[in-house]
């Protein structure tokens, strides 16, 4: 299971609370761990926008239902 991506145009300092971001991806990521069968992948990205960083964490999980 492939756990983190990072792109090599990816600055490596951001500025961030670091106790809620580890909070935020520790559930992110523990949850795609718990839904991604065996041979399932979990991609982890980050990338800078301006001053602003985006986070995301994608999986093939079963996915959470439309209505939810």
């Amino acid at each position: 299971m492939k756990l983190l991506t990072v792109p090599p145009e990816t600055p490596a300092i951001a500025m961030a609370d670091e106790e809620s971001l580890e909070q935020i991806l520790d559930n992110l990521i523990d949850n795609a761990i718990k839904y991604t069968n065996s041979g399932g992948t979990i991609t982890v990205r980050w990338e800078a926008d301006g001053p602003q960083c985006r986070l995301q964490v994608e999986d093939t999980g079963i996915g959470i239902p439309q209505a939810h």
